[in-house]
């Protein structure tokens, strides 16, 4: 059976849920398509309904007429013909909403529209469009369940007309009319109000809700009084002033049209508990036992969600009505007894315990965790329209290769049912209707939450974020590194931007070991995490490796988790000068044929916990090759060697999903794993470039050396790169004549098992356009993506986006520019974004030069050049590549005859690439001033091949690139002076001289 789900556009006010119904009844076919859940043997209308079903103007009961009325245009089982809906006759009350279950037999793409008229019913009255819900798709699909608002007075009809063109039919059941009365207003809170809460202490507090339009609220608590009026929504919200912790309930008063009252209030400090499984895991499931001694201190909010995720489920109209903000979390505040703790979660009770003791004040969590979901579904709509990944992600979550293959899949079954032909989205402001599905768990828990006052977030997410193992989900670890680190940083900036607090603190606990072959990913992925802790002010990471089960996704002793996360809190945030974090990497130094490595957080000194030598690291030279080495503990640092790599570059310490890790600091925390280097890994090769595309890529019209992969395999250096070229001219992604997956090129380039695909292929596609069609396009796309995926490296796979520019004078795709070029160009953007595709922008460097264009399509050699420097300097800022940069020289007052291009003999500097790769001084620095490091920015598509140099004058003339010089803003002094160059950070000085 194949689902068809349309979410309705509807805004349900939060007070029409308590109008009156004034009818149901039931009415499905008789030839059983439908058959599943609303299946009954009552087929037809019958008295008994509560609803009076007539047809025609004269009022006739149609007792006998039965479903898929086939009259051409309008084709339906309700209101064919003059059938309607009779709803109180008399007027009394109206309509309010209509709510349905239905299921289609369509052949067609079409719509069904809810109509309604308080005309007589005499041949000529007019139906007016209640709403009008778009179909597409084939046959079938299973119930789905609506709600239409109407919001008639009088005596109102109405119809449901099912538009097909030629053929179909509906199926409707379980059909509810409310009637239109408004009922007596009444006073309402947020639901994160009720009974036995604890509000933040220490700073001001919101209370928050809703009434009548400009109705007086009053809300008193504690001795305070505040008052306020609801606005035109009839939303209101007031700020309670600043209060100490206090552990005797007191009761909140909030009277506006009715009174409500919360009792059993504390004050004290309020959490927020998110992530999936592992924060879900309950304190029944944990290995170690509660705490009763803080149970008058905690109160614990656990919000469950009320439709389950399981592979086997497939979404009925019951679980789609329950995936709504008011439906899908269900929980309220407990008071904590050996009873109600059991079901908490069991990392967010010890952490609540953990600070509990320490700070003697009550603590309330509120826990929104969701097993196996992913971090994007708790970001907002606006997070996901700050990247086309992610905006990809949440407009087509069944397309997208970025949510990975658990959460993928899953989502792909439940609402789906694995075909996606009948599936419409119709609100696209709106997530999809899944736990998993992006945005989602923001829509129906954060919306919530976001206007309540906590203190900060606790965080334990990550595994499905993680697993990129499978099939057409295979990806590069440092494709994932980069890509996670962006989504986490994206959750955080949302959060804080919804909390209202610029640095709201964020506690998150990275993954602990594991042994699973779809776990190999999770080094990549713990990196991240580092990467984000380190970078975002206010977050934190607790570091909990070894607390991981080998053969368990789901470990059950939480108790170290959610102290380590309270000692980060304690030490953060209440002032607890304790060590909260294992060693973490600072840096490292080379000397001879040693690493020394840095780290912070060294508390009481390095230990090695279990004596011996400390384990799990590795070294490489500039090989890439790491092999196991002897890490010895001195002092504050770590020694690093090994006897058959005499001139070390790199280190690796516990890169494995499953490391056994013994390097702590005295306080017994434990280290994470890190990298020195951000390489991509050949093991036993040389890096595998592969290069396809069209005739750009082939080189059409420049010699076999100034093709772009030839100049960037020179780029690259050949110590550990290979660069293959399998361009073919004329072939597009869907171009039917020439198709790049029926080339000989193709099926090399998989057989190759690329560790790095660059693809520029897309412009000829614009010549079979009577032919081409999105969809299609995307087929193909997929498919060409998946396989290089599937083919044995699981490599970077980069897209030109937006393609090289055509000029003025050519012909061969309209001229001046055809204009379906900007269509197919936001095919290949979205196409490559659900792929999870790099994108590499190839039109901004090479506008503006038609001299590299003689044909005004293909490049020379020059242009050919600018294609693979800009590709090495996205490849190097991705894939950390092997150049080095020193000053080897420099001359003040010039008299080596060298001139610049005005003919002066300015002051010079030569850069020098010492390295066995290229080096790409894109956003590097030159200063002569160590109080100013940023004072000149190396230019962009600055590219020095290994062994070679360029000369910059010093000549303050601060050109960008003239003539193939570059000019500094600053001048050399002839008495001495500093002079550095510094890396992209502006910090990080990579050579200097001084006096």
């Amino acid at each position: 059976m194949k689902l068809q789900y349309t979410l309705a556009a509807l805004t349900v006010s939060s007070l029409a849920s308590h109008a009156t119904v004034v009818s149901t009844t039931s009415f499905e076919t008789t030839d059983n398509f439908a058959a599943g859940d609303h299946q009954t043997a009552g087929n037809n209308v019958t008295a008994a309904d509560g609803a009076i079903w007539t047809a025609g103007p004269a009022g006739v009961f149609a007792g006998t007429w039965t479903g898929q009325n086939l009259t051409g245009a309008q084709s339906t089982v309700i209101g064919n013909a003059g059938h309607y809906i009779t709803v109180d006759a008399a007027g009394a009350a109206g309509v309010g909403t209509i709510d349905f279950s239905w299921e289609r037999y369509t052949a067609t793409n079409g719509s069904l529209t809810v109509q309604w008229t308080t005309d007589l019913l005499d041949g000529g009255e007019t139906w007016t469009d209640a709403e009008t819900i778009s179909i597409a798709g084939g046959a079938g699909g299973g119930w789905a369940s609506e709600s239409v608002e109407i919001n008639k007075a009088g005596d109102v009809k109405v119809r449901l007309i099912l538009a097909t063109g030629t053929t179909g039919g509906a199926s409707f059941d379980d059909i509810t009319v409310n009637d239109g009365t408004a009922p007596s207003a009444i006073t309402q809170l947020g639901r994160t109000f009720a009974d036995h809460m604890v509000l933040q202490r220490n700073e001001p507090v919101k209370i928050f809700g809703v009434d009548a339009a400009s109705q007086a609220i009053s809300v008193s608590f504690a001795g305070q009084v505040k008052n306020t009026t609801t606005d035109a929504q009839g939303n209101w919200e007031i700020a309670l002033d600043a209060m100490t912790a206090n552990a005797t309930g007191q009761s909140l008063v909030v009277t506006g049209s009715t009174g409500k009252t919360i009792t059993d209030v504390l004050i004290g400090e309020v959490w927020l508990a998110a992530g999936q499984s592992n924060m879900n895991l309950r304190v029944d499931q944990s290995s170690t036992s509660p705490h009763a001694a803080t149970y008058p201190l905690i109160r614990m909010c656990n919000w469950e969600g009320t439709v389950a995720t399981g592979s086997n489920q497939v979404y009925n109209s019951t679980d789609f009505g329950n995936l709504t903000p008011e439906n899908f979390y269900a929980g309220t505040w407990q008071v904590m007894d050996a009873t109600t703790v059991q079901a908490q979660s069991a990392v967010a009770y010890f952490f609540a315990h953990n600070l509990a003791t320490d700070l003697n004040v009550p603590i309330g969590i509120v826990d929104t965790s969701i097993g196996g979901t992913s971090t994007e579904a708790y970001l907002s709509p606006a997070a996901h329209a700050s990247s086309l990944h992610l905006t990809e992600a949440f407009e087509r979550p069944h397309l997208c290769r970025n949510l990975g293959q658990w959460t993928g899949v899953r989502l792909f079954k439940n609402v789906y049912n694995n075909n996606v032909a009948n599936y419409t989205h119709a609100d696209p402001a709106k997530p999809h209707l899944h736990p998993y599905a992006p945005g989602f768990l923001y829509y129906v828990g954060i919306s919530h939450l976001k206007d309540f006052t906590f203190k900060g977030a606790i965080w334990y997410q990550g595994e499905s974020n993680a697993e990129f193992t499978t099939g057409k989900y295979q990806i590069n670890g440092n494709r994932l590194s980069d890509y996670q680190t962006e989504v986490m940083k994206t959750l955080i900036a949302d959060w804080r931007t919804a909390f209202g607090k610029p640095n709201f603190p964020f506690y998150m606990v990275q993954l602990p070991l594991i042994n699973a072959p779809n776990r190999a990913m999770w080094p990549y992925y713990r990196e991240a995490q580092a990467r984000v802790a380190k970078d975002v002010d206010g977050c934190e990471l607790a570091t909990v490796i070894e607390y991981g089960a080998a053969g368990d996704v789901h470990p059950s002793n939480k108790e170290p988790v959610g102290e380590r996360l309270a000692a980060i809190a304690r030490a953060n945030q209440y002032g607890d000068a304790i060590t909260y974090s294992g060693p973490v990497y600072r840096s490292h130094t080379v000397s001879g044929n040693t690493i020394i490595l840095e780290f912070d957080h060294l508390g009481a000194g390095l230990v090695d916990n279990d004596g011996g030598s400390v384990r799990n690291f590795e070294i490489s030279g500039k090989d890439r090759r790491f092999v196991s080495a002897t890490a010895t503990i001195a002092g504050n640092t770590i020694v690093v060697t090994a006897a058959g790599v005499p001139n070390p570059v790199a280190v690796r310490h516990a890169w494995d999903m499953n490391p056994d890790v013994d390097l702590f600091n005295g306080d017994g925390f434990s280290s994470s794993s890190f990298r020195t280097d951000k390489w991509i890994i050949a093991p036993g090769r040389t890096i595998r470039v592969a290069c396809i595309g069209d005739s750009i890529t082939s080189g059409y019209g420049v010699a076999p050396t100034d093709k772009y992969p030839a100049q960037l395999q020179g780029i690259l250096g050949t110590s550990n790169f290979e660069v293959r070229n399998f361009g073919r001219s004329g072939s597009g992604i869907y171009r039917v004549s020439n198709r790049y997956d029926d080339s000989t090129q193709y099926t090399e380039a998989v057989a190759w098992s690329p560790d790095v695909v660059i693809c520029n292929l897309g412009i000829n596609d614009i010549t079979g356009w009577n032919v081409s069609q999105h969809a299609a396009f995307e087929v193909e796309y997929f498919q060409l993506v998946d396989t290089f995926a599937q083919s044995g490296s699981t490599p970077l796979f980069i897209q030109w986006s937006n393609l090289a520019p055509l000029y003025l004078g050519q012909a061969f795709y309209q001229d001046p520019m055809n204009p379906n070029l900007v269509i197919l160009l936001d095919w290949i953007r979205q196409a490559a974004a659900s792929t999870n595709s790099i994108l590499l922008d190839m039109e901004t460097p090479l506008l503006g030069h038609p001299e590299w264009f003689p044909d005004f399509i293909h490049p020379n050699a020059a242009g050919a050049r600018e294609i693979a420097e800009t590709t090495f300097c996205l490849l190097d800022s991705i894939a950390e590549m092997d150049g080095k940069a020193e000053i080897l020289e420099f001359l003040t007052l010039n008299t080596s005859g060298i001139q610049d291009e005005d003919g002066a003999f300015s002051d010079w500097i030569e850069l020098t690439n010492t390295g066995t790769g290229g080096l790409c001084l894109n956003d590097h620095y030159l200063s002569n001033d160590l109080a100013n490091l940023r004072q000149w920015q190396i230019p962009s598509s600055t590219v020095i091949e290994p062994g070679n140099t360029i000369l910059v004058f010093a000549s303050s003339k601060d050109r960008a690139v003239n003539a193939a010089a570059l000019h500094t803003n600053f001048t050399l002094l002839d008495s001495g002076g500093d002079l550095a160059l510094v890396a992209p950070d502006g910090l990080t000085i990579l050579d200097s001289f001084s006096p």
